[in-house]
């Protein structure tokens, strides 16, 4: 009852690939790295004065008038300039 040694060869191996070179991406940073600066947002409670830093952000970023620009940046100053 017992079945007869098979004819056949094993099932031969793939053949192993070379192997890869691995590199360590990155940045190229000088010394003391980038500068992150986080835009500054107007911290005034006014909900008008949000609308109007909101809309003006669109505009200057939508369109190239220096006017939108300078309102947008006016009203994100500081009290204290």
């Amino acid at each position: 009852s017992r079945r007869p040694p098979s004819s056949r060869q094993p099932h031969p191996r793939p053949p192993s690939r070379p192997a890869r070179v691995v590199r360590a991406m990155g940045i190229d940073i000088e010394a003391g790295g980038r500068v992150k600066s986080k835009a500054r947002v107007t911290k005034s409670a006014n909900p008008y004065t949000r609308l109007l830093c909101k809309l003006y952000k669109f505009l200057a970023r939508r369109t190239d008038s220096k006017f939108n620009k300078v309102i947008l940046k006016r009203l994100n100053m500081t009290r204290k300039n």
